[in-house]
């Protein structure tokens, strides 16, 4: 744990990745079924150490990051929004404490290149982006506020970042784990009903391609049409939308909901943990990974690998980009368009062989 006197290193230190700047997890033990629980513990610890490293600010500087949450939080943004912006500041403004910066209205866009340049040699290019969009965001509205007289931000370009084939489960994947479920519904004991719980999580998850968050605060009023569609509410943008389950659908979850009709719990949340509790993200992602790691089917960023399925699955089938994407809930069409391009590439090597250019040649 840092003391209260050893933040001011010098800037050669901060490159080497002197500071203890954010715990990671390598991809290495992702597969690990611990990680789960270690990964939302590491979560509080970047919110805690974020927030450390903003206490030990100038009080100008502080207040100018306060007041900006402040701002978020009038504006509805969700919590977990909040913690990666606090640690992504929390960064920005000890890099600047380092280089003598004290109020915001003396940053530059020269101290911007020098932290980007430092996040560039020890993340990668995908969290300088986040970090570097972080910042651009706290940099304007403190000039839309009349805080600053120039946005430093302004002149920068935002970091590219290559977007990578994106994870998808096989058909065969979702079917091995729904087997899993199955066997677990049909053993004599008390805790059969989970297999029916995590079964219907998982169909309703590629069905649907919700997120993990609108998922755990599904509540029994959401149903509508008579179990046909869901209202999905707690939203990454704020606002609601309705998805459709087909028949299979409907029938695997009507199985859950007539046990869970059972339960007195004293809440009318869907998905129910061991205690009569609220399933919360963390445990709806330990369950389903368990299925899976039982399955034999491994994902990083496994959750979220369902809601590339569902599009993806989707898309294949004939379903338009607008339709999916209205589905996700995404704003804009540049996600939809990220998932046809890996269809794309991905058809294009499954007919390879066809027209392949050297087939035709005479090597051997």
């Amino acid at each position: 744990m840092d003391s209260a006197g050893d933040h001011k290193l010098t800037l050669n230190q901060q490159v080497q990745g002197s500071i203890p700047w954010r715990l990671t997890s390598t991809s290495a033990n992702r597969g690990d079924p611990k990680y789960a629980v270690q990964h939302r513990l590491t979560e509080g610890l970047h919110y805690e150490a974020a927030q450390r490293k903003l206490d030990r600010l100038t009080p100008k500087l502080r207040q100018d990051v306060e007041f900006y949450f402040l701002s978020l939080r009038g504006e509805g943004r969700k919590p977990s929004t909040l913690r990666g912006y606090r640690q992504n500041l929390a960064a920005l403004c000890t890099f600047l404490d380092v280089l003598g910066v004290t109020a915001a209205e003396d940053i530059t866009s020269t101290h911007l290149r020098l932290w980007l340049l430092d996040l560039e040699a020890r993340m990668k290019p995908i969290s300088v982006r986040d970090y570097f969009i972080a910042a651009r965001a706290w940099l304007h509205w403190l000039y839309r506020e009349s805080v600053i007289p120039v946005d430093p931000s302004a002149t920068l370009k935002t970091p590219k970042a290559p977007r990578k084939v994106v994870p998808t489960f096989e058909a065969v994947d979702i079917e091995r784990m729904a087997d899993v479920c199955d066997w677990d519904a049909k053993q004599d004991c008390c805790e059969a009903w989970l297999g029916l719980r995590n079964k219907a999580m998982l169909v309703v998850f590629i069905d649907t391609g919700m997120r993990e968050s609108e998922l755990a605060h599904m509540r029994m009023e959401h149903f509508l049409n008579d179990y046909a569609r869901i209202k999905v509410t707690d939203t990454k943008n704020g606002e609601e939308r309705v998805v459709a389950i087909c028949p299979k659908t409907q029938k695997v979850v009507l199985r859950y909901l007539l046990v869970r009709r059972t339960f007195d719990v004293g809440h009318d949340f869907v998905w129910v943990g061991r205690r009569g509790t609220v399933l919360s993200p963390n445990g709806i992602y330990e369950a389903l990974r368990g299925v899976g790691l039982r399955a034999g089917v491994t994902k990083e960023r496994f959750i979220h690998a369902m809601r590339h399925t569902a599009a993806t699955m989707a898309l294949l089938n004939k379903a338009t980009p607008r339709e999916v994407q209205d589905m996700l809930g995404e704003k804009t069409p540049s996600m939809v368009n990220w998932y046809t391009a890996t269809i794309g590439s991905e058809h294009a090597a499954d007919r390879h062989r066809e027209w392949s250019p050297v087939s035709d040649l005479r090597v051997k």
